[in-house]
């Protein structure tokens, strides 16, 4: 199998426009739209052979008489960017309008408002409607991410009723080892993420690196026949990428930002990133302000999401006595919406011990009352 170390980009002005999978020329479909000098000089710059430079003539000549320039537009609007990957759970999805599209999505919330899990069971949710979903994280291993997930698993096999706590997978593995009730939780984890891929470590922390990690999952996904579209990429955490080069914090985060951008225009894909939020928001509803080092992000983003208790909205609102419930009534609260309405909320409830948020309530198109409501029902809609 062709890895992610065998892919080269073709670039030329900074651009990339396609790749070197093993022996195997892939061309964006941008290659294509180059006049004629720059298409030449991009295949003498990739040192593509003689015989392959025929292929890709032809491809070039017959596009350009079926008016690929003047369809280039079209194709963004309803090629691969029109695309919709449902997360899985109805009340989620009817708020996103049917799911993630193409474009940045972004969740922001305060420290243990579960920001990871939620995005962790988006995931799992995709790979088991088998949609390739890259998890990229930079603020946990491996083991921990995986142990999460099993969590969440294992409390929906007991029907809400208990489970092992990501804690108790990471610390009892020689006593889970022979326990029947956990193996069908690791196999049941290995059936419902054959199609979600984990990537910690470097890549995850360093812009450049990242980016050649989306570009080279990207090539293989269009290379294998396994995959009809293009993956998801979820992103965990925005502002825990670092940039060379860049000073403040600020500049950082832009600079994140506006490769995730280019990846997207470039790939047509999904992009969920995790966002932090500024510390003197913490109590108070969040705005889009909120997030941390919002700059770029308020005006990239597609969707912007707020992750927040829904008590934040009442008079007395005391978080610390939120945050101390088993079952903590939440809310996703919709920040920006770009073609759409802004100002919705979806209630959901966060079960911290088992790593799992419940989606059993229905959009509020205003502010949600202060009245908490009965939890009903425990698993996706």
């Amino acid at each position: 199998m062709t890895t992610v170390n065998e892919i080269q980009p073709i670039v030329m002005n900074d651009k990339v426009y396609g790749h070197w999978i093993g022996n195997k020329l892939e061309l964006n479909w941008e290659a294509y739209l180059l006049p004629i000098p720059e298409f030449i000089q991009l295949l003498k710059d990739a040192n593509v052979p003689q015989g392959e430079m025929f292929i890709v003539a032809d491809k070039y000549l017959k596009l350009r008489s079926e008016g690929a320039p003047e369809r280039a537009v079209l194709q963004r609007l309803w090629g691969n960017a029109s695309l919709t990957y449902p997360t899985g759970f109805k009340p989620l999805d009817d708020m996103l309008g049917g799911g993630l599209h193409a474009g940045l999505t972004v969740i922001a919330a305060p420290p243990g408002r579960g920001k990871s899990t939620l995005a962790l069971q988006i995931g799992r949710s995709l790979s088991k409607q088998e949609f390739g979903t890259i998890y990229i994280c930079n603020d946990m291993a491996d083991s921990e991410l995986m142990a999460k997930m099993m969590s969440g698993i294992s409390y929906e096999l007991t029907k809400g009723k208990g489970g092992w706590t990501a804690r108790e997978i990471l610390s009892g593995e020689e006593h889970l080892r022979e326990n029947a009730a956990f193996q069908k939780v690791a196999s049941l984890y290995l059936t419902e993420t054959k199609h979600l891929f984990i990537e910690t470590g470097h890549a995850a922390r360093d812009v450049d690196a990242l980016g050649y990690l989306i570009d080279g999952y990207a090539a293989l996904f269009a290379a294998s026949p396994t995959y009809e579209h293009p993956p998801v990429i979820i992103l965990d955490y925005l502002q825990n990428v670092q940039v060379d080069g860049k000073g403040s914090e600020r500049e950082q985060v832009n600079a994140v930002v506006r490769m995730l951008q280019e990846r997207i225009e470039q790939h047509g894909i999904p992009v969920l990133a995790i966002s932090s939020v500024s510390r003197d928001k913490y109590g108070q509803p969040l705005r889009l302000d909120s997030l941390k080092e919002s700059g770029l992000i308020e005006y990239a983003t597609s969707v912007a999401l707020a992750l927040q208790f829904r008590a934040v909205h009442s008079e007395g609102y005391d978080e610390k006595k939120e945050r101390s419930k088993p079952e903590q009534h939440m809310e996703l609260y919709i920040l920006k919406e770009r073609f759409g309405e802004t100002e919705h909320s979806l209630p959901v409830t966060f079960i911290p011990k088992y790593s799992t948020f419940l989606f059993n309530g229905v959009i509020h198109k205003s502010k949600p009352s202060a009245k908490i409501p009965k939890v009903k029902g425990i698993g996706a809609g």
